[in-house]
């Protein structure tokens, strides 16, 4: 018997075992992946993130892997331009863009560094049941058949939750799909801050990353998905080409890493993310576009109240576990909810005309730019910035 078993391994899933064991919980994570290996991931980091990354002593260790600081932002929205610092968490006021195979490692060691059991390639093939809550899963390993007894399940295993799935959890604050993104990395972009660039619905921006490159990456309304998709790299090019001419010149003379990645899988929605011996963290529970990369710092997040709720809680009651996992629920969703509708917005690519009013004196005033970079961040209510 586990007190905890995490299915997923990677930003939620690797923080919140890991988190869990600092506390003494018996903690088995489970992933279908091995590490070291990349997902599909825009992977920018807001400062939120890197604060919580710098508590739990990584961030060291990410910035030696060669990640630079992303220190200044340029964001261009139809004729108007802002220049400023990402906006701060505490002392930090940097944002950071690592590589996923990178950081996911770093988590999933940090996470067995913790004292957490990591099966990885393990596919989950049910779960199991008792007395009307989930006590167990099944899965194969290796060959091999698997079944392991745990207090509590965490399903941490991305927007297409098999666990979500398998306990039938519903979806509610659902907006749909708004936009769809791919990218690539190149090397040769000059600058070290993050530049982007929005007009007539459609987006690119570019930000420093691991190995002296730049991840490239454009977006456009979901209903171009299946055009988009069939000629990805020529769409980003005309992007480029038409939103930031010095851009386009830069990738255009610059060497492409690989191929290009994305999705128009885009959702924008919750899930019921609690039920008796079950919680859902991550994107798993709450998705929303990359537009405004809220998701790995919201990750971190959702795994710092999910550990602390289910912390206190194990040792006591099955229904003492219930109570905690519904509580952290209670407080995701208080918290994210403007950051998720104001996301939905941006994701248009098309701003209000009230923003943009109240975006044109922000391109002289620094702190005013980068309050307006806390919005897009979800960190900054839209209207007590306009």
């Amino acid at each position: 018997m586990y007190d905890v078993i995490v299915v997923g391994a990677r930003a939620a899933g690797a923080a919140t075992a890991m988190l869990l064991a600092q506390t003494g919980a018996r903690v088995l994570m489970l992933d279908r992946a091995s590490f070291p290996s990349d997902t599909v991931s825009t992977h920018f980091i807001q400062p939120s993130g890197v604060e919580r990354l710098a508590n739990w002593k990584l961030l060291p260790e990410l910035l030696k892997s060669g990640c630079p600081p992303i220190n200044t932002i340029t964001f261009n929205l139809e004729a108007i331009t802002i220049i400023g610092a990402p906006y701060p968490a505490g002392k930090w006021h940097m944002a950071i863009a690592p590589r996923r195979v990178i950081l996911d490692s770093l988590l999933v060691q940090a996470a067995a560094n913790a004292g957490v059991e990591f099966r990885p390639m393990s596919s989950v093939r049910s779960i199991r049941e008792e007395e009307g809550r989930v006590a167990g899963v099944e899965f194969s390993n290796r060959g091999r058949d698997y079944n392991e007894r745990g207090q509590l399940i965490i399903g941490a295993d991305g927007k297409h939750s098999s666990i979500a799935r398998m306990v039938s959890s519903e979806s509610y604050n659902d907006f749909g799909r708004i936009g769809c993104w791919f990218y690539g990395y190149w090397a040769g972009i000059p600058g070290e801050g993050s530049q982007a660039f929005v007009s007539g619905g459609r987006f690119i921006a570019a930000f420093p990353t691991n190995y002296d490159q730049h991840c490239v990456v454009a977006g456009w309304p979901q209903g171009d998905f299946a055009k988009i998709k069939l000629a990805p790299m020529a769409h980003l090019m005309s992007a480029a080409a038409d939103l930031a001419p010095n851009l386009y010149d830069a990738i255009k003379g610059g060497a492409r890493e690989v191929r290009i990645s994305g999705a128009g899988d885009l959702d924008n929605r919750y899930r019921r993310s609690t039920g008796p011996g079950w919680a859902l963290v991550g994107d798993a529970g709450l998705v929303c576009d990359p537009v405004g990369a809220h998701g790995i710092s919201s990750a971190f997040s959702q795994a710092e109240i999910l550990a602390r709720n289910v912390a206190a809680s194990l040792g006591g009651s099955l229904e003492a576990i219930d109570d905690a996992t519904a509580a952290y629920v209670q407080e995701r969703d208080k918290i994210t909810w403007d950051a998720f509708r104001t996301n939905a917005a941006f994701a248009t690519n098309a701003p209000p005309p009230e923003l943009l009013k109240a975006l044109t004196p922000a391109q002289h005033d620094p702190r005013a730019a980068t309050d307006f970079f806390g919005v897009h961040a979800g960190l900054v209510p839209i209207s007590r910035f306009i």
